[in-house]
């Protein structure tokens, strides 16, 4: 990949989500060491909803503007 596109942003969040679902278990282990139990629990519920309101934002037409309405 040459350059990063609007139509890429939600697909890269998407594979980020899949990978925090996927780990779900370990990062709630982990995180369950240092008192905080559910530290996969809310990764992989933020991240696969983050994906979902991305593709909303990708009809702003720009990286920037999608960005900047995410935040």
């Amino acid at each position: 990949m040459d350059k990063l596109t609007i139509d890429d942003v939600p697909k890269m969040f998407d594979y980020v989500g899949k990978l925090f679902a996927d780990k779900k278990d370990e990062l709630c282990q982990m995180g369950a060491v240092m008192g905080e139990g559910d530290l996969g629990l809310t990764r992989s519920k933020g991240y696969g909803a983050l994906t979902g309101f991305l593709r909303e934002l990708v009809g702003e037409g720009s990286i920037k503007k999608c960005s900047s309405r995410a935040l």
